[in-house]
């Protein structure tokens, strides 16, 4: 059986807001203080199977304590926009039986310990969307090297190098790790470290940031990106029901067929008899009989012709976005700066396409980005952007990709880029983009 790689990772950022005594906390569902003094509880959630440190040869004892550990951690940095540890967390194949994911999470934690970082390891088990488990393991590893028992006053770079530009090496690496592990517990599972476009499968539901949580808990109301999220699911969750509808009408179908063609071997195995026909009665017909107001019309069932599958025709379809554009000043910008950020002249051009691609959901705005990495880099405003012809590249996409669901796709899209914390968002941006900084990009959130 083969799935697909669940792992992330990240930083826990000051800059951010970001507090490595609230994660260490939330891994080992325990309580904390922070440095301003309030403290965290997270001893009520009953989702926290297991939690512990894995650490290398020869450190001291306090690295085997969270609070010490991540109390010294945060003291050693002094930066204000310091980086204080490093996030990573690996899905759990529901096909792994429980017994072994604490020795997973070790064997994955001793890696990084072989470098030099200290680890802290927690097991999570909550339920899904789909109501099955969620099993995952959290590990937040310390940014600097002990020496003499105590953190170094420098930072240790050269991890870095693991890390940093080479982010589908180390998924591929751990991809090996879990297969190696399956193979090993003997369990029938592989993970492809791929992404769903490159194995050709539809787009993962995406993850958003924690602030649209909190923002939910604190306002009661939802994002227009928790919106977005929700209405996916339900349409997901529609397709898939539609399917095993489909799936239970096709076992009838062929079940029946079968009886069919039972009953007709038995009945050429029977003799014939003749039977004497009965003679037609004379029926007075009812004037306000609905069969008598109406012919009667025949339905044909389709049993074996193949599904006859229609796509509206890319008729007017430049005129179609380009109207829907009109209609939104915001939309208009969106394109603008999706322009500037896929840039040829951006020093980031390969790493913002990927990023644009992986965080948009249409066809349409996928092929857009691919139009803009290509054509000539300058910047635009919105009020030119109906110059352009945007659509010459995106007419060559099958008519399929055009439906009216792909354009809803796509305007979603172009308002999730630039909503706060989305990929194209800036918090002091100008409305004018003529003088907007393509350095600003360095940190979207995806």
């Amino acid at each position: 059986m083969i799935g697909s790689l669940g792992f992330d990772m990240s930083l826990v950022q000051r800059s951010r807001g970001g507090d490595a005594l609230w994660h260490s906390a939330y891994v080992f569902g325990g309580t904390a203080r922070l440095a301003d003094g309030s403290v965290v509880d997270f001893s009520k959630r009953n989702d926290v199977i297991a939690s512990f440190i894995v650490k290398p040869e020869g450190m001291p004892a306090w690295t085997a304590d969270y609070a010490q550990l991540w109390k010294r951690a945060v003291a050693a940095e002094k930066r204000a926009d310091a980086q204080e540890a490093r996030l990573f967390e690996l899905t759990i194949p529901r096909a792994l039986p429980r017994k072994h994911w604490v020795t997973l999470g070790r064997h994955v934690a001793r890696t990084l310990a072989d470098h030099g970082m200290v680890v802290q390891v927690g097991i999570h088990c909550p339920l899904a969307s789909d109501g099955d488990i969620n099993p995952h393991i959290h590990f937040m590893a310390t940014m600097r090297e002990i020496v003499d028992g105590e953190f170094a006053r420098k930072k240790a770079r050269h991890w870095n190098k693991i890390f940093h530009g080479n982010a589908k090496a180390f998924r591929q690496k751990m991809a090996e790790i879990l297969n190696e592990f399956c193979r090993i517990a003997g369990v029938d599972y592989r993970v492809d470290p791929r992404s769903n476009a490159e194995r050709g499968l539809p787009p993962a539901e995406i993850r958003l940031p924690h602030w649209h949580i909190l923002h939910y808990k604190r306002t009661g109301q939802k994002t227009r990106a928790m919106e977005q999220r929700d209405e996916e699911r339900a349409a997901r969750a529609n397709v898939a029901r539609l399917e095993a509808e489909c799936r239970q009408l096709e076992r009838e179908l062929e079940a029946a067929r079968t009886d069919a063609s039972a009953e007709e071997i038995a009945s050429a195995a029977r003799p014939q008899v003749a039977r004497a026909l009965p003679q037609p009665r004379a029926i007075r017909p009812d004037q306000n009989a609905a069969f008598n107001r109406e012919p009667l019309r025949l339905v044909e069932f389709p049993m074996d012709r193949p599904k006859i599958q229609f796509a509206p025709a890319p008729i007017g379809l430049k005129e179609e976005v380009h109207s829907r554009l009109a209609r939104n000043s915001k939309r208009l910008r969106a394109c603008a700066s999706l322009r500037v950020f896929v840039a040829a002249d951006n020093p980031n051009q390969a790493r913002n396409v990927d990023r644009a691609i992986q965080y948009c959901h249409s066809a349409v705005t996928k092929a857009l980005v691919r139009q803009f990495a290509n054509a000539p880099s300058r910047h635009q405003a919105a009020e030119e952007l109906q110059a352009l012809d945007l659509l010459e590249a995106l007419t060559e996409l099958d008519a399929v990709a055009w439906s009216d669901v792909e354009l809803s796709r796509f305007e979603n899209d172009l308002d999730a880029l630039i909503i706060p914390y989305g990929l194209l968002w800036q918090a002091k941006a100008s409305k004018h983009l003529r003088g907007l900084d393509r350095g600003a990009h360095q940190n979207p959130t995806i």
